[in-house]
């Protein structure tokens, strides 16, 4: 974000910056001076941010005192967004401590109706304990990124038919050959250099077999360091257990410089549930961000199945508006070419419709694909045909191919499996996805 001053940041253009922390330049665009905080909590009686900036909040006696040493919000009349500019906080590469933070929260109730608050959209977390839930956020400069390869890689882009795809899990599988099931891409690499060139040998294994794709399982921040993704503790922050988000950038710039399109499955219906660890699921956070037992909820919908933690409340618009920027950030931020939406049967079709739509709108210049898993028998006509996306999980393709011909090549359906590689919707072969080998979901049940 560039201002030609500081001045500029007044309650007229509070939402120049979308929710979280993020670093303001001045108009040369060079120098970095400070940070601007927007924050939607209702019906709270103060916001402050607290962090190593400010010594979190605690006087030269080691004494908690928010109100005079923490950076105060504004609220924009009683919406409930908080926002504000501090020249105090300003972001620096090299010493990450210190563009740590955590909003502090005070209620209406007294004294006792106060509590420390992660950042929901913090684009970077960082653990002072094995629960996620007291995790700090992290000021990210995502601008600051210097891209080598996305321009040559821009043309491939809008050709979907091409796309041959890998799925892989991010931390597993740059460092297979550690003892750790699960391990930083990145570890003994020092710097951007040498990560580039330990990610490219691996991309290169993945071009040579005649894939054109990748896609990773969930890279969201999730509960602990040994998990697939698909309960995120955190929708916009990226697992700190195998890199971080210049790390992931540098996967993505990589793998463009040799033709791999990048795709990240995407799961934004549901936080972990591990209650007491997700970012929904702090107490002044609950109850405007999620919803206990909504009509969409896994365990509602599908009585006797399990409850997969708290669910966004996608009835209020200020949360349509968080998972909207969520996805979008990962098209504008990490420059990817598609996304796969998870378990689109939990999020409600007006919400889904509405966020697609407004995604296809915002990038509609550069061709991003939108695939999704809707597991019906027939998903194609309803999550392409309504609500707009390039393409849907062809679950039948596995039914035919692994579960069928390939697993019981006497008993198994040839016929059936040629049908469901020429499957597609509206004579479009690119519509449908088709893993005949299996993916994550069928990989868990062998």
């Amino acid at each position: 974000m560039v201002f030609a001053s500081p001045a500029q940041l007044s309650i007229a253009n509070h939402d120049l910056a979308g929710l979280g922390a993020t670093v303001v330049r001045d108009n040369s665009s060079q120098n970095i001076v400070g940070t601007f905080f927007k924050f939607w909590l209702p019906r709270v009686s103060e916001v402050f941010v607290l962090g190593t900036f400010n010594n979190w909040g605690r006087d030269a006696s080691n004494n908690l005192n928010p109100k005079s040493i923490g950076f105060a919000l504004t609220q924009l009349s009683d919406s409930g967004y908080w926002y504000g500019y501090t020249p105090d906080l300003k972001y620096s590469p090299t010493i990450p401590g210190e563009n740590e933070y955590k909003f502090y929260v005070i209620g209406f109730n007294g004294s006792n109706d106060v509590d420390w608050v992660a950042d929901p959209i913090a684009r970077d977390t960082v653990q002072r304990n094995p629960n996620v839930g007291d995790a700090d956020a992290l000021v990210v400069d995502w601008e600051s990124f210097e891209w080598q390869y996305d321009s040559y890689y821009a043309r491939e882009r809008r050709d979907f038919r091409r796309y041959i795809i890998y799925q892989f899990h991010w931390g597993t599988f740059f460092r297979p050959e550690k003892d750790l099931d699960y391990e930083q891409f990145n570890l003994g690499e020092a710097n951007a250099a040498d990560k580039r060139f330990a990610v490219a040998q691996r991309l290169k294994k993945i071009s040579s077999m005649g894939f054109s794709a990748i896609e990773l399982l969930p890279i969201h921040e999730a509960n602990g360091a040994t998990d697939a993704g698909y309960n995120p503790s955190f929708f916009f922050a990226v697992e700190s257990a195998y890199g971080t988000p210049e790390d992931l950038r540098i996967l993505v710039d990589e793998a463009h410089k040799i033709g791999l399109a990048v795709i990240f499955d995407v799961v934004v219906n549901h936080l972990t549930d591990d209650r007491s660890k997700s970012s929904f699921s702090q107490p002044f956070i609950k109850g405007w961000y999620s919803r206990e037992n909504a009509p969409w909820s896994n365990h509602i919908l599908f009585p006797g199945q399990t409850d997969w933690g708290p669910d966004p409340d996608f009835d209020r618009p200020e949360i349509r508006n968080i998972i909207f920027d969520c996805i979008q950030m990962y098209f504008s931020e990490y420059h990817i070419d598609g996304i796969r939406l998870d378990a689109t049967t939990t999020i409600p079709r007006n919400a889904l419709k509405e966020i697609v739509g407004r995604l296809l709108v915002e990038n509609r210049r550069y061709g991003k694909f939108i695939s999704a898993e809707h597991l019906t028998n027939d998903p194609f006509p309803y999550i392409i045909g309504d609500i707009g996306c390039s393409a849907g999980w062809d679950k039948g393709a596995f039914n035919s191919g692994m579960g069928g011909a390939i697993s019981q090549p006497i008993r198994g359906s040839f016929n059936a499996l040629r049908d469901a590689f020429e499957s597609n919707y509206n004579g479009l072969p690119e519509t449908a996805i088709k893993y005949v080998l299996g993916s994550h979901d069928e990989i868990w049940m062998q």
